[in-house]
Formats: C-alpha cells, sequence, structure tokens
C-alpha cells in the first residue's frame, strides 16, 4: 500500500504503471494523470475492457464551456448543475477512438493542479458510433478551445474541456475529432 501512495504522489515511470492500472480496474474503475500526453488511451488499452486499440482519448463534458464573468459571478455552477442536455452521453465522460469507433465511458476526475489531475474511467461503454459519424466542430482556438460542439451522428452536443487548464490527452482527442 505504502508503494501504491509513493507512486501516486512522486511518479517515477520505473514501468510499473501497467501494475497499477491493473490493481485499479479490479475496484471498478481505472484512472489516469491526464496531464501526461496519451495516459487516457495507455490505461484503456491496458485495462483488458476493448478488444481493439485506442488511437485517441480525452475527458470531456456536456455543456458550454464558462467563461470569466461566469466563473466570478457563480453563473458556472448554475450552468453545470443543470440538468444534462443529451441522453446519448454521461454528464462527465471519456471518448476514446478506436479504428472504426467513438466510445463513450462515464468519467469523472479531479486534482489541485494542471500537473495533478487525475481521471477515474467507469467500466462498460455507455455509447457507440461509427468514426466517420463524430466530429468536434465550432472550436474557435482550434485543439486548443475549451469547448464546441460534438456532432454524434447529426446529433449535436455542446461539450466543454473538464480540466479547463488543458490536459494533453485531450488535446489530442480534440485534434483527432475536428480533422
Amino acid at each position: 500500500m505504502l508503494e501504491l501512495i509513493l507512486d501516486l504522489f512522486w511518479p517515477t515511470d520505473s514501468g510499473k504503471l501497467g501494475e497499477r492500472i491493473l490493481r485499479r480496474a479490479s475496484r471498478d474503475q481505472i484512472s489516469a494523470e491526464s496531464w501526461r500526453r496519451g495516459a487516457i488511451k495507455q490505461v484503456l488499452n491496458q485495462s483488458g475492457w476493448l478488444s481493439d486499440e485506442v488511437i485517441a482519448a480525452g475527458q470531456l463534458r456536456q455543456g458550454t464551456a464558462p467563461s470569466l464573468v461566469a466563473m466570478v459571478t457563480g453563473l458556472a455552477l448554475i450552468q453545470m448543475l443543470r440538468p444534462r442536455r443529451s441522453r446519448s452521453l454521461p454528464t462527465q465522460f471519456v471518448l476514446a477512438i478506436t479504428a472504426d469507433r467513438i466510445l463513450a465511458f462515464k468519467a469523472s476526475g479531479g486534482g489541485d493542479s494542471e500537473s495533478n489531475y487525475e481521471v477515474w474511467i467507469k467500466p462498460g461503454v455507455r455509447g457507440t458510433w461509427p468514426s466517420e459519424l463524430v466530429r468536434l466542430v465550432d472550436l474557435p482556438e482550434g485543439f486548443k478551445s475549451k469547448g464546441g460542439v460534438l456532432d454524434l451522428a447529426g446529433e449535436r452536443v455542446p461539450v466543454a474541456r473538464v480540466n479547463l487548464n488543458g490536459d494533453p490527452s485531450t488535446d489530442e482527442l480534440i485534434e483527432a475529432l475536428s480533422s
């Protein structure tokens, strides 16, 4: 247990990532340090949940990205508490891209800074679509945008980053879905 705690607070890249993933997967969820490029796709590939290789994966939530005014006045909290807009996706989710499918998993996350943010992914695919029918559009700042519109086979769902500081895994997902 001490080794796991030390590895969580002082990760060393010593090859024990696979062991940590398997331990966490047995607890009904897996976790990824999303501030590491490719970490979300790596944990999904090593989890054994999917038969196909994940090419890109990142965390999003339903709704629009809050403005600075909304965050200062508290309107951002009200926006986040509003009911979901689409039943096709969980409120917070990880999208994973394989060679021919886009898959959604229920997710949550937390951390105290951009370099200490962790995503927890629950098992079980919550939605799946052919990859040619899913696009991310209306991205004012390209793959660095805080939000956009996810087109799921014709259903348009406003989405935003969960970690507004940004993370390389979600950058990779947004770049793949917007091209």
